[in-house]
């Protein structure tokens, strides 16, 4: 397993990565193995998008404080993450909101290219 920080591109290998976003907006593939996406931060999350994610990966927001899926489309607390499927020029994504300030407002956005039915165990900070 490796561990990546500090890129703004990254595509993975065959083993079990864990690669750390940086603050620009990332274009991130994992590859095969079991990977960890982790994000320290909105800032590091926000604009993001990963190609490749399949069963077994993670994305880790441990280092963004207490988390919370919430069904439907409402961000209106500090910590609440909520998921939905849109359509970009033809593709299905499935994007992950987050709000980490309490103002009723989303603070980061990173999209998942496909549509992925995402529970509890595809976070690690997220309950």
């Amino acid at each position: 397993s490796d561990t990546f920080y500090g890129f703004e591109n990254f595509i993975g290998g065959s083993g079990h990565d864990t690669i750390t976003a940086s603050s620009a907006v990332n274009v991130i593939d994992g590859g095969l193995g079991d990977d960890v996406f982790k994000f320290t931060s909105a800032a590091n999350a926000n604009g993001d998008t990963i190609y490749g994610f399949q069963t077994g990966d993670r994305i880790d927001f441990t280092g963004m404080g207490a988390m919370k899926l919430e069904a439907g489309q409402t961000i209106d607390a500090i910590g609440d993450v909520t998921i939905t499927h849109e359509m970009r020029d033809g593709e299905e994504f499935t994007v992950i909101r987050g709000n980490t300030q309490g103002d009723n407002a989303a603070d980061f956005e990173l999209s998942l290219h496909g549509r992925h039915n995402l529970t509890i165990n595809d976070f690690l900070g997220v309950s």
